[in-house]
């Protein structure tokens, strides 16, 4: 406000200058008068400065409707340049959003300066009537909501129209994007990694329910999701790991150098799910491609460790998305659990080997499952460790896993001893 009065205190004298009335003169045309508000606002980037000015110039009086209203027009198109020198080096929906921000403005300037040149042709007088400052800003707020009302119901052909513009190519449709201009700002840059690094675990946890999904009901459509899903968290681990590396070497607090270690460790362990996932589902794809099937037995005592592997899959990422100490605390006595019971699912496989109730063909993918299950049960393990160790850097990964293994009596041990009983084969 203080900049607008001294900007009206100026303009006061300045209909006495040399030149003024030319100028004045020049906005007489529309097309003239747009043009030169588009450019002018576009160099210094400010929309709201520009209608200042046009206020300014109001006050100083010679200002018609006629003149305001291109001026207002071209300050709103002029204004798209910030979002164009912000698009650069981002990602293609990015460049979509700065196409539609730039084609409402350029649409909605068009009509209305045809509707200007309309009444313009029927010689209606308001247009030849001197604006004032408060007419400046009826104008633009009026060419604004004008513009939403009349662009809002054919939003469709615009988005389609963004997208011939911004094609997509032959990229994947989901693109991770982190923009380094936040290096600038840690906590946003942390925040927005963390938001990220979730994305990935949920794509994760997705992947590998919809394996184990698969392997009692094949569907080929699950099976080309998760491979699909499998390349996007690839795609994450790449993104984000270089990008939490690029942190790591700044300044950082105790407490977001934590954070910041504990998103590294645990994207290899999302990534590594994903790889587990693929597998589950290239062995449902195996069963299901030679018409192969486990006993009756078989089945019941892998929906047993299935059970157990979705629980905590579950656990382990609702604990890191929420960061939630307490969950993790109960991940490790079901890790526990889950290897006990793939030593005695293997010991029954072979007892059933030995007595010729299964073929060594269905051993084989047995055995690839269990291997599968482990291995992810582990990754949940190391992703549950990762977020206990996240208020302090005291805690050694390795002496706690060797520590709580090794317990004879206390909280691991209640646990381990109620998953046992909860899931027994």
């Amino acid at each position: 406000m203080y900049g607008m009065e001294l900007m009206s205190d100026s303009m006061r004298s300045v209909r006495s200058l040399e030149g003024f009335d030319t100028f004045l003169a020049t906005l007489k045309s529309p097309i003239v008068a747009l043009l030169i508000s588009t450019v002018f606002t576009g160099i210094i980037q400010s929309s709201a400065a520009t209608i200042g000015i046009v206020q300014a110039l109001a006050l100083a009086g010679g200002i018609t409707y006629q003149m305001a209203i291109p001026l207002v027009l071209g300050a709103n198109i002029g204004t798209c340049v910030t979002a164009l020198i912000s698009a650069v080096g981002t990602n293609k929906n990015a460049k979509r959003v700065v196409v539609m921000h730039f084609s409402v403005n350029v649409f909605g300037s068009v009509f209305c300066m045809i509707i200007l040149y309309i009444i313009k042709a029927f010689g209606i007088t308001i247009l030849n009537t001197e604006v004032a400052m408060v007419g400046v800003a009826v104008v633009h707020t009026v060419f604004n909501a004008i513009n939403t009302v009349l662009l809002l119901p054919v939003k469709k052909p615009l988005y389609k129209f963004c997208e011939f513009v911004v094609p997509k190519g032959d990229e994947e449709t989901h693109t991770v994007f982190l923009d380094e201009r936040l290096f600038y700002n840690t906590p946003l840059v942390i925040d927005e990694c963390h938001r990220l690094c979730c994305e990935m675990a949920e794509h994760a946890r997705n992947s590998l329910l919809n394996a184990i999904k698969i392997i009692s009901q094949y569907d080929n459509n699950i099976a080309l999701n998760i491979r699909e899903q499998e390349t996007l968290i690839d795609k994450y681990e790449d993104k984000l790991g270089t990008y939490l590396v690029k942190i790591s070497n700044s300044d950082l607090s105790e407490s977001n150098s934590h954070k910041v270690a504990r998103m590294l460790h645990s994207i290899g362990d999302f990534e590594r799910i994903g790889d587990h996932a693929l597998n589950i589902s290239k062995t449902a794809e195996e069963m299901h491609n030679k018409n192969i099937m486990f006993s009756a037995d078989a089945l019941r005592e892998l929906s047993v460790v299935t059970d157990a592997v979705t629980e905590i899959i579950d656990m382990s990422i609702d604990a890191f998305i929420n960061n939630d100490i307490e969950i993790a605390s109960h991940v490790e006595p079901l890790e526990q659990v889950i290897d006990k019971l793939n030593k005695e699912l293997k010991a029954m496989h072979i007892k059933r080997l030995q007595n010729n109730e299964c073929t060594i063909e269905l051993g084989f993918i047995l055995s690839d499952l269990l291997t599968n299950y482990e291995r992810v049960s582990d990754h949940c393990s190391n992703i549950a460790v990762y977020t206990m160790q996240l208020p302090t850097d005291t805690l050694d990964t390795h002496k706690y896993l060797h520590g709580i293994k090794n317990a004879t009596e206390g909280t691991f041990v209640d646990e381990f001893n109620m998953y046992s009983q909860k899931y027994h084969l």
